[in-house]
């Protein structure tokens, strides 16, 4: 059963398309063919970012999450060739989208979790800015310190654009750029930020306390072996 406050989009167009007009947004966006154990707590670390933020995610926005389609991988594997693309099979995309939405939802239940795939980037967030006038305002990536920060696509349609930097050795972009820290605000998620954070170990666990007990293997409490409290509970639906 998945989380009730998490809505799956395959198609924009669509009248069942969970995201309304003028809504407001925070967004990232990726592949998420990385590892379960890679992938979902650098997500939630970097989204826990923005909602820790109240000047900037207020509660009513939404988190949007595109994952990339099937198709569009496809379409890469062939135009890179098969000796430089990614390792076959992948997960499909319904699988996909359901690992990285479902941990965010649970552990945001009280916001609404939008997850929809895309096929080209660019056009994902062209769409949701000029067709849907959705208020965009802030776009998130995470990179790993021992890459080159990603070139973020889209960033011209949102208010303003992070680079989330962590310990894993993932990154949601295929684009590099070294001049992406003018264009951006790059944040290292393992580092104390003010009063908040860090967000991950240098392991890869998040540090903020999980909300849901299926989190709990994506945390430090985990490493520690203390026990889950549960102070948020959960309403699912079938």
């Amino acid at each position: 059963m998945k989380p009730c406050n998490l809505h799956i989009a395959h198609d924009l167009d669509s009248s069942l398309c969970p995201l309304p007009q003028h809504c407001s947004v925070h967004a990232t966006y990726g592949d998420y063919t990385e590892d379960t154990n890679d992938i979902v707590p650098a997500t939630l670390a970097s989204f826990q970012y923005i909602a820790d933020r109240p000047a900037l995610a207020r509660p009513n926005d939404i988190f949007l999450v595109g994952v990339r389609s099937d198709y569009a991988i496809e379409l890469e594997n062939l135009r890179k060739g098969f000796a430089h693309a990614r390792p076959m099979p992948w997960e499909p995309q319904e699988t996909r989208a359901l690992k990285i939405g479902e941990a965010i939802a649970l552990q945001h239940p009280d916001r609404k979790i939008v997850v929809a795939t895309y096929n080209d980037a660019e056009e994902f967030f062209s769409k949701l800015r000029f067709d849907m006038n959705c208020n965009l305002y802030s776009l998130h990536q995470t990179f790993s310190s021992e890459r080159i920060p990603p070139r973020v696509v889209g960033i011209n349609y949102f208010a303003m654009s992070f680079g989330f930097e962590v310990p894993n050795k993932i990154n949601t972009s295929d684009e590099m750029s070294l001049d992406m820290a003018a264009e951006i605000m790059l944040v290292d998620l393992t580092k104390r930020i003010g009063d908040k954070g860090p967000y991950i170990t240098n392991t890869g666990k998040i540090v903020f306390s999980p909300r849901h007990e299926s989190l709990v293997p994506h945390s430090h409490i985990h490493e520690l072996k203390q026990p889950f409290e549960s102070k948020h509970p959960q309403p699912q639906q079938p």
